[in-house]
C-alpha cells in the first residue's frame, strides 16, 4: 500500500511540473484524481512565448500594431480604458472603466483601448 500511495504522489508531481513547463503564458491547472483535486495558479512568465511580439509592460504585454476599427465616438475618455471584443458589434462593448481595473481581466482576442489625451 505504501509503494502504490508514494508511486500516485510521484506520478502526481512529475505530471504537475510537465504542465508547469508547458504553460508558459499563465493560467491556472486543475489536476483531479481519486484523491482530492490540486488547482494551480502559474503566473506569467518574464520570457514571452515565440509568438509574442509585444513588449512586456507590468503584467500584460503591449503590442505596436494596428488597433481594431473602432467608431470614434466609442473610444474611451482620456485617462480611461475600455475592452474590446473584435467579434462584437461597437453597441455590444463593455462601457470604459478605469484602467487599472481592466488590465489582467481581459479574455483571449480582446484588445484594451486606452483614452488617449491627444484624440486617436
Amino acid at each position: 500500500m505504501f509503494t502504490i500511495r508514494v508511486l500516485r504522489i510521484l506520478t502526481t508531481v512529475i505530471t504537475l511540473g510537465a504542465i508547469l513547463t508547458a504553460c508558459q503564458a499563465g493560467g491556472r491547472v486543475v489536476l483531479e484524481g481519486d484523491q482530492g483535486r490540486v488547482i494551480v495558479d502559474v503566473p506569467r512568465t518574464s520570457v514571452p512565448p515565440p509568438t509574442h511580439r509585444g513588449q512586456p509592460h507590468g503584467d500584460y504585454y503591449r503590442y505596436e500594431s494596428s488597433l481594431p476599427n473602432i467608431p470614434e465616438g466609442h473610444l474611451p475618455p482620456p485617462g480611461m480604458c475600455r475592452i474590446w471584443y473584435p467579434d462584437r458589434p461597437p453597441g455590444q462593448q463593455p462601457p470604459p472603466r478605469p484602467c487599472h481595473e481592466l488590465e489582467g481581466r481581459m479574455l483571449p482576442g480582446a484588445w484594451l483601448i486606452r483614452g488617449n489625451p491627444g484624440g486617436r
